[in-house]
């Protein structure tokens, strides 16, 4: 039978309760007054609901209320005996039940001094009775056939056949330890009160397990802390566990196996539940492991361990996870995913990860926690929009804060908001943080780093930062934080987090200033802290944001916080600043209000420099350092106008500003009309190309000299696809600059120094796509460099480079570099850089 998937199936599996665990199909006067009213006698005795029939009138046709009893059941056990066939109502009851295990109904039956092979071939008695029956019901003859088809299959089912060798009473024992068993497995567990978006989850997830198929699967359901993984597990652990021969969910795996005591409890729970009550007899939990995969390895089970952390708790469980018997189906939630990736030798692992709630589920649910219905009262409509944003898809989130808001008025919801927004809950956060607590204190200290400061940036960018403030290599921990769901990578490879992860970290800092006394992170959205005032509690700032609502005017001390390694600073200005610190990694300060950086910061630790919407002179400091570790420079959003002198100088003054050398100069004023780029460059004469590979002796900056025909047109286009290494000892851009003039059809192609062949191929990843940098007509400058050497060795000779950074250079994209006044004649460490963005060293 395939397994049942649809909507409407699942809903009434886990949200329709049975009434009773075992449904007896008997025949009266035969067995009512001996074995079967012992049977039930026993049953009962045990806590076990039975049902038997022995109250209700009888007639010729089965009653509702019969039909209703054996829907309403877990097990039923059919007392076949001499008599039974003579009933056509026992047979409707054996069609009826037949039906039911259809849909996951446990059935067995007892052959009761009849031999099973008379009721499937239905010989003797049995062979008399239906004979007459199809006498009787010659106008209905499919309802005999179905009665015929009814006992066949009954008769094929694994059951008991007691022929009076033995005490009743032993039979009955076996019968009730077997209930005892499948009442078990048969057990369903409380899923949630509002089961909304799980159907199609369980969609998802059945085509992974395909328990149709013989093998032996492990599932791996993983994601964020709160977003349902345990729900969906019990759900599916509801649908089929009436499928296998033994099944087990075990709770709080992580929280069980804190001590030895506990993870004996889950093994005990483990044994008990697939083999019906029975005890493990060893102790130990290495003695109880082999007991287990001993009693249990021929046995198709379904094994759910919910909420697992390490791959210990689960060896402790099932040892090597090898030996299983064919069918059964292993399912683990887990909030790490690559966990339990070295049992992928083992058995057949499969992963799911579960995906927040879309907006019409959250809306549903959220809907049915605060009103107790689908539908919102419409003054609520906005704030119910901001709390699922506030959410953001986690069912957790959206149910404890719709149950708070139950029955409140709009005055409450508001200030729940701002409340929600300001101060986690404490309920979620304690949910939220127990992946935080798994890690260790390195990686505590690096999701806190980006979570603080970090969150929004490139991965590779954000581990030269992190590996240079003393984390040494932090690729594993981040991976770590990764397989955690604490951190994603988006798909343009920055570091992303959770809304409600990014708060936690947040709470998580400002709770650890409050305790220890010490502001390790210092984070400020509304008023500037006294601490950035003030001269003591320096020595254990690490990093600073301060992003005010508001412009306001703040003295800042910051050169005695020797520890500052990240400052992130918004809407704040001062007349002075008389220091930085020289151990800086991130300055991250938009519309800085000062013409230059204190003259005492040697920023020679810098990796990164956002100063967007800056008047920022480019002091002789940043001319000394050389930018030795600077991977990433942003200057963007300040344009001025330009002539064109002053676009010719911009390559001049960048190059000589990072360092580069004189080893290019480019074409001056040629047009080439061929498309054939190598083939123009060999027919242009060597005057067209002033290339001289022994420029970089003389120190002096290089050039890229454009005429266009006519000086009173903008430039509207410019573009710069690539620079590589053509030799050991030259570093060489390529290819082609474009610059389109306006009212014109034609190109003008000024081209640098000859490309090399298929260099293409050696581009990185990121890099493949052409760069386009634009001149407006009002003569802004928007240029963006693109430089990477090439992804082979030998790599570039310091000889050809001042900047220690350019030997480790991947990518340089400065935009919108201009000067700040007109062909200014300034030296270049007086030189306005005011319109540069996302400038990677």
């Amino acid at each position: 039978m395939a397994l049942v998937t649809n909507k409407q199936a699942f809903s009434s599996s886990f949200t329709q309760r049975c009434r009773y665990d075992v449904f007896l199909s008997f025949r009266g006067e035969d067995t009512r007054n001996g074995f079967t009213s012992n049977l039930n006698g026993i049953l009962r005795h045990n806590g076990i609901n039975t049902f038997m029939d022995d109250e209700l009138q009888r007639g010729n046709r089965i009653s509702t209320e019969i039909l209703e009893a054996i829907e309403s059941s877990k097990i039923s056990i059919i007392v076949f005996s001499k008599n039974y066939a003579t009933s056509t109502w026992c047979l409707d009851e054996l069609v009826k039940i037949l039906e039911c295990k259809k849909n996951g109904q446990v059935v067995f039956p007892v052959f009761y001094k009849v031999d099973p092979s008379k009721v499937r071939s239905q010989k003797g008695k049995f062979g008399e009775v239906l004979a007459k029956h199809e006498e009787n019901f010659k106008y209905d003859t499919n309802k005999v056939q179905r009665w015929r088809a009814a006992l066949n299959e009954a008769s094929n089912l694994s059951g008991w056949h007691y022929k009076n060798d033995r005490p009743q009473f032993r039979l009955i024992q076996e019968i009730f330890e077997e209930i005892s068993s499948a009442k078990l497995n048969c057990s369903q567990l409380f899923v949630v009160k509002y089961p909304v978006g799980i159907d199609s989850r369980i969609e998802e997830i059945s085509l992974c397990l395909d328990i149709e198929s013989n093998d032996v699967r492990m599932l791996v359901i993983h994601g964020l802390p709160g977003i349902g993984k345990t729900t969906i597990a019990k759900a599916i652990f509801n649908l089929i566990a009436y499928r296998f021969e033994g099944s087990c969910f075990l709770e709080d795996v992580r929280e069980n196996s804190k001590t030895n005591d506990g993870v004996l409890q889950l093994q005990e729970a483990l044994y008990y539940e697939i083999l019906g009550g029975r005890s493990l007899k060893v102790h130990g939990v290495s003695k109880r492991i082999n007991v287990i995969m001993e009693k249990l390895h021929h046995k198709k089970i379904l094994l759910i361990l919910d909420d697992v952390d390490k791959l210990v708790q689960v060896e402790n469980l099932l040892g090597k996870c090898n030996w299983f018997a064919f069918g059964s189906r292993i399912i683990i939630t887990t909030r790490e995913k690559k966990l339990l990736s070295t049992l992928q030798e083992d058995c057949h692992l499969i992963y799911y990860k579960v995906k927040e709630l879309n907006e019409h589920e959250s809306h549903e649910l959220f809907c049915q926690h605060a009103f107790k219905r689908n539908k919102p009262i419409e003054d609520y409509l906005e704030l119910i929009h901001q709390f699922i944003g506030y959410a953001k898809g986690l069912p957790l989130v959206l149910k404890i804060i719709g149950a708070d808001l139950y029955n409140k008025n709009l005055h409450c919801w508001k200030s729940a908001l701002d409340k929600y927004k300001r101060i986690p809950n404490s309920d979620i956060q304690e949910v939220l943080k127990i992946s935080y607590d798994g890690l260790d204190q390195i990686q505590r200290d690096i999701f806190l780093d980006i979570a603080c400061f970090l969150k929004g940036y490139h991965k590779n960018l954000a581990v030269d930062i992190l590996q240079s403030s003393n984390f040494h290599d932090p690729y594993y921990d981040i991976e770590k934080l990764i397989d955690k769901s604490l951190i994603v990578i988006a798909k343009d490879d920055k570091l992303w987090m959770h809304d409600l992860i990014h708060q936690m970290g947040l709470e998580i800092a400002r709770q650890e200033s409050e305790v220890s006394k010490k502001h390790r992170r210092l984070l400020c959205y509304e008023d500037d802290p006294e601490v950035l005032n003030g001269d003591t509690g320096f020595d254990e700032i690490r990093g600073i944001t301060l992003s005010l609502p508001q412009p306001r005017k703040m003295q800042l001390n910051l050169g005695k916080m020797k520890s500052l390694k990240y400052l992130t600073i918004r809407n704040v200005t001062c007349e002075d600043l008389k220091s930085l610190p020289n151990g800086l990694r991130l300055l991250d300060w938009n519309e800085f209000p000062l013409s230059s950086l204190p003259s005492t910061f040697e920023p020679t630790k810098l990796v990164v420099l956002n100063m967007q919407r800056s008047h920022i002179e480019l002091d002789k400091n940043f001319e000394r350092c050389r930018f030795a570790t600077l991977k990433y420079m942003d200057f963007n959003h300040w344009c001025n106008s330009l002539n064109s002198q002053s676009r010719r100088r911009l390559l001049n003054q960048f190059g000589e500003f990072i360092g580069l050398q004189q080893n290019i100069v480019c074409a001056r004023g040629i047009r080439h009309q061929d498309s054939d780029f190598e083939t123009n460059l060999e027919s242009e004469s060597e005057s067209e190309f002033d290339f001289d590979e022994d420029a970089s002796e003389t120190g002096s900056a290089f050039e890229a000299n454009y005429n266009p025909e006519a000086d009173n047109e903008s430039v509207s286009e410019f573009e710069l696809d690539e620079a590589t290494s053509e030799t050991d000892s030259t570093w060489k851009l390529y290819d082609n600059y474009t610059l389109t003039l306006p009212g014109t059809n034609e190109d003008a192609d000024f081209n640098a120094c000859p490309p090399l062949k298929k260099m293409r191929n050696h581009r990185p990843t990121y890099a493949r796509r052409p760069q386009k940098h634009y001149l407006s007509h009002f003569g802004w400058l928007r240029i963006r460099f693109r430089l990477w050497k090439r992804s082979s060795r030998p790599t570039l000779p310091s000889a050809t480079l001042m900047s220690r950074a350019l030997r480790e250079m991947e990518e340089i994209d400065p935009r919108d570099f201009n000067n700040g006044a007109e062909d200014s004649g300034l030296p270049i460490a007086h030189t306005y850089v005011n319109d540069g963005s996302n400038s990677k060293l």
